[in-house]
């Protein structure tokens, strides 16, 4: 039966036969019915109606707009502070302010130099008037602080941003380009118009672009990231940009006449069948039709996905689901048992409700979906999870159905971890997948490898660590499996055996694995014996002339241990350019005085692994930690990598004696490891971001695996764990999400707001820290390089800091709402006391970040008009809250701020603006580059305000956690420009 021929199915293929092209409402079309409704953005972001019915070509850039007005301003404000360094470059700029569009950015009242500073600083700032954004939303009111209005127009996406998405049609993925602040409307007029260019000109039945002549007889949607087996439909109204759409998303394009399908199983029939389906066909519909099918009595009766472990819903539309991985089944729901699942990763415990017959594998594909559901990460993704009874010590089969187990075991089943898989690597170059148990050792996987392989028995073979160490026979396999990433492997094979190899005077004997090839240990040979390994030509045994293959295992070629070999090598040439393009580090020559604290990239990577006693300890050290701070401003973390591999490998250049190399060598290759240890250790930031932190990891595991370890074993061992443990968090420190967050809390802003305020000032002070902390320790140093928050991609370039923002003005708005709640200056006036006491237990808690966004609240447009409301508020509270504004004045560049913040003892939290204003006159008043060499001058000044943040960032708050509360405080409203008018109309309102 084909179920897709329902009556509005029908009607909609007749019209469109017609010619006649139809729009669908709700009505017509229930699956809208179900459209997710997306979370709410600040609409700063957004672009007008207006903007949004002009073609592509007709939009204005308004985030070119934009930023050229904000940087236009601040360089106004930077040219008086930097004098004669950025004066042209100022005046040309202030040119441009005045002939663009005529428009004023701002006056700025009482400039004047403090020169007390270390550095040209600006002293007394007030600005006044107003300052607009591209938007039209006023970012700069009067009494508020310079980088609280500022950072709404420079912190936002683009709004002209492009991506490219898939757009799946029928079987067949088209490419397509379109802006992320396209309402789904207009992208699907884009999307049907990029397939119409994109079909062939005699397209088949299945891909004719005619069909899709009117948006609004389509529908866009996407799979669900959050919930396996979902999806969702994208509503005409929102934005991809609401939904999270990203570069590379592959997007659903469904048209109200497309047929899709499932396959059905009906136990205990076996097989499946396949059942069509159209747009609007509801789950319940699909089990009326299978119940008449098969002449079934029983009333409660549900489809059930297996793949997924979930019973459909029966108010949801088919085209809900995504079919693509199995089929569903029918199932009775009667009878069903209640099994309490112990999640001993989360120490949480669920209930499920299961059929008797339904298995173990069935509940353990149940437990996955509800931690979709709850958004809950298992920490071991590639292991293999399970159901225990801990009291009987058993495992659930399964393939045995629940019922033979809730008859005997009425606790809680626990839903842990049953086996690990363990990669290991045969000496014979094959590859096994084992799973383990907790209780199995080195010696127990040994016994098991060596009965599968009954060639190898008598090898006496041992399991050897990524750092070729061989493994204690008795140590746990689940130990080890944690030292270790997905990616590495274990080693099965027998002992290494010796070698002796020479070249000119230079002899070592080493170790090596007979199974590998001469070419695997090339590099280390040329290593061991000072050498240019692009300069290498032949190996051969001592005094023989044959060369030796280097591409088949010295086993078969065939050598002996202690066998004598000799490499050949040619004249001394310079070494191919690296991935950066510079040449090799052992072939610059040209040498520069430290005093100058200029150089090449080279010459930096040298003085980075220098002896600290040519230029002494501590200012050694000091050049160290700013090079490790601010390296992502001139180079990127994998060509560091590179110039230390080229730095390990020393040459023998000025051809001395043995015993001399070595002690050479040894010496800048253990400075090499001592500057890695020192960086995994201490600026991990590289290996955590989230661009590139995964290949930052990997390269420096296989810098370690294969280089290091043959030489320093124990320091290696150190690197390789800290980089093992940056690879594993990675994934979840990037996607962490803010204590307390909810992603379905539903705000009442006046009963919500008053439940928050009910609780003590301290209480809400910590709450409001705890939230703050998360936000400020997730800055990366990479992120105040370069000013990044400034750029047009900021959300990839200094995302940390475009979140720390938009908390700052959510907090702003949230303090000016909560002013505005009550009707009567009286009460008003209390609301603000509780809040000048919030922000004085803020002060007291030295979190400076979260006291400023309250000041900035309550000094906002709508807020200080309330001529009526200040009346009402007692003396003892106005003057504490002017004690409080003159701390955090931004008069002689913060002064009061800053002392106050370098008196107190850590943890606090810093207020970021002035920090970001500091490296915005270093970035524009001092050159990248003099001479085409780096300023690393210009690195030392911005690297102590790095390392400042980074101090701060690394202490951390002891404060006691209350869900309710925090929940408040953390999902507040976003500021916008819709939020900035109700406030203003109801300050009206009110006075």
């Amino acid at each position: 039966m084909d179920i897709s021929e329902t009556s509005s199915a029908k009607e909609s293929i007749e019209q469109e036969q017609r010619g006649h092209s139809r729009s669908v409402s709700d009505q017509q079309r229930p699956a809208l019915r179900e459209i997710a409704v997306p979370r709410q953005i600040s609409e700063t972001t957004m672009e007008s109606d207006e903007d949004s019915k002009k073609s592509v070509s007709q939009r204005p850039h308004n985030h070119e707009k934009k930023r050229f007005m904000a940087i236009s301003t601040d360089s106004l404000l930077k040219s008086v502070a930097i004098g004669n360094i950025f004066t042209g470059r100022a005046k040309q700029k202030q040119a441009e302010v005045k002939s663009n569009d005529g428009s004023k950015s701002g006056d700025i009242d009482s400039l004047k130099l403090d020169h007390s500073q270390s550095q040209p600083t600006l002293s007394g700032i007030r600005p006044s008037g107003s300052f607009t954004s591209a938007d039209g939303i006023s970012i700069l009111e009067e009494n508020t602080d310079a980088f609280a209005g500022l950072s709404k127009a420079l912190l936002t996406v683009p709004k002209t941003k492009q991506i490219v998405v898939g757009v799946k049609w029928r079987n067949h993925t088209y490419k397509c380009q379109v802006f992320i602040f396209y309402t789904i409307k207009e992208a699907l007029q884009d999307i049907i118009h990029l397939i119409h260019e994109a079909s062939p000109t005699t397209p088949t039945p299945k891909q004719d672009p005619h069909l899709l002549k009117d948006a609004g007889s389509c529908m866009l949607g996407k799979i669900d990231r959050k919930m396996a087996g979902m999806r969702i439909w994208l509503h005409s109204e929102s934005t991809l940009y609401d939904y999270d759409i990203e570069q590379g998303d592959e997007l659903l394009l469904k048209h109200i006449t497309d047929i899709d399908s499932l396959q059905v199983a009906v136990p205990p029939q076996p097989g499946t069948a396949t059942y069509n389906f159209g747009y609007d066909m509801l789950v319940c519909d699909l089990i009326a039709t299978l119940k008449q099918k098969h002449a079934m009595d029983q009333p409660n009766v549900g489809l059930y996905y297996p793949s997924f472990g979930m019973w459909l819903d029966e108010t949801k539309t088919l085209l809900s689901y995504n079919f693509e991985q199995g089929h569903v089944e029918l199932r009775a729901m009667a009878n069903q048992i209640v099994v309490r699942i112990y999640l001993a990763e989360f120490d949480q415990t669920i209930a499920i409700r299961v059929l008797p017959n339904q298995t173990g594998g069935d509940v353990r594909n149940m437990v996955f979906f509800q931690l979709q559901k709850r958004s809950l990460h298992i920490k071991k993704p590639n292991a293999v999870y399970g159901l225990r009874m801990p009291s009987l010590r058993e495992w659930v089969r399964h393939d045995v159905p629940m019922s033979e187990y809730t008859n005997k075991y009425q606790d809680s089943f626990h839903f842990v971890i049953q086996y690990q898989n363990c990669t290991i690597k045969m000496c014979k170059n094959s590859t096994m997948i084992m799973p383990v148990d907790e209780t199995a050792t080195i010696k127990d996987t040994i016994d098991t490898l060596e009965m599968t392989h009954h060639d190898l028995a008598d090898l006496k073979c041992r399991i050897y660590s990524p750092l070729n160490e061989p493994y204690p026979m008795q140590e746990k396999m689940w130990n080890i499996l944690d030292q270790l990433t997905e990616q590495d492997f274990m080693y099965f094979a027998p002992p290494f055996q010796p070698i002796t190899i020479q070249c000119g005077t230079q002899i070592s004997q080493v170790d090596i694995d007979f199974y590998q090839t001469l070419g695997h240990y090339l590099s280390f040979f040329c290593r061991k014996l000072g050498l240019r390994e692009h300069t290498f030509q032949r190996i051969t045994k001592l005094n023989n002339q044959e060369s030796l293959p280097m591409d088949r295992s010295i086993i078969s070629i065939p050598l002996q241990p202690y066998v004598d070999l000799q490499l050949h090598v040619g004249p001394n040439a310079p070494a191919p350019v690296d991935i950066s393009g510079i040449c090799n580090i052992w072939d610059e020559k040209k040498s520069v005085s430290t005093e100058q604290n200029l150089g090449t990239f080279n010459h930096l990577v040298e003085r980075f692994t220098a002896d600290s006693q040519q230029e002494g300890a501590s200012s050694h050290l000091e050049f160290v930690k700013t090079f490790l701070c601010t390296y992502p401003s001139f180079t990127t973390s994998l060509e560091l990598i590179e110039k230390l591999n080229q730095r390990y490998a020393v040459p023998n250049l000025a051809n001395v004696s043995q015993q001399e190399f070595e002690k050479y060598k040894i010496a800048i290759q253990l400075r090499v490891c001592n500057a890695l240890l020192l960086w995994t250790k201490k600026y991990p930031a590289a290996f955590i971001h989230p661009e590139f932190g995964q290949s930052t990891c990997d390269a420096a595991l296989k810098f370690v695996d294969h280089v290091l370890s043959r030489d320093h074993i124990g320091i290696s061992k150190q690197i390789r764990k800290n980089v093992v443990q940056f690879r594993k968090i990675s994934d979840q420190a990037n996607h962490q999400k803010p204590p307390f967050f909810k992603n379905d809390f539903t705000r009442v802003p006046d009963q919500t707001n008053q439940r928050a305020l009910s609780f003590t000032p301290q209480e809400i002070a910590e709450q409001l820290t705890i939230i703050e902390v998360f936000y400020f320790s997730k800055i990366l140093p990479s992120e105040l390089l370069g000013q990044a928050w400034m750029s047009k991609n900021n959300d990839k370039t200094a995302p940390n800091i475009l979140n720390l923002t938009n908390r700052f003005n959510a907090v702003a708005w949230w303090v000016a709402q909560c002013i505005l709640d009550p009707k009567t200056p009286k009460l008003r006036a209390e609301r603000m006391s509780k809040l000048v006491e919030v922000a004085q237990a803020l002060l007291t808690l030295k979190n400076y970040s979260t006291l400023m966004a309250i000041i900035a609240g309550m000094n906002r447009a709508c807020i200080s008009r309330l001529h009526q409301t200040f009346k009402e508020l007692p003396s003892k509270i106005h003057k504490k809250k002017q004690e409080l504004e003159k701390i955090m004045s931004a008069e002689s560049s913060y002064k009061n701020y800053r002392q106050s913040l370098h008196s107190v003892t850590p943890p606090c939290i810093p207020y970021i603006g002035t920090y970001l204003t500091d490296l915005t006159y270093m970035e524009d008043g001092n050159p990248n580059h003099i001479d085409n060499l780096i300023n690393f001058t210009k690195r030392e000044m911005i690297g102590h305000v790095i390392r400042e943040v980074m101090e701060y960032q690394q202490l951390p708050y002891q404060l006691p956690r209350m869900e309710e509360l925090g929940t408040i405080l953390c999902n507040l409203e976003p500021a916008s420009k819709d939020l900035d008018k109700r406030l203003w109309n109801l300050s009206k309102q009110r006075e």
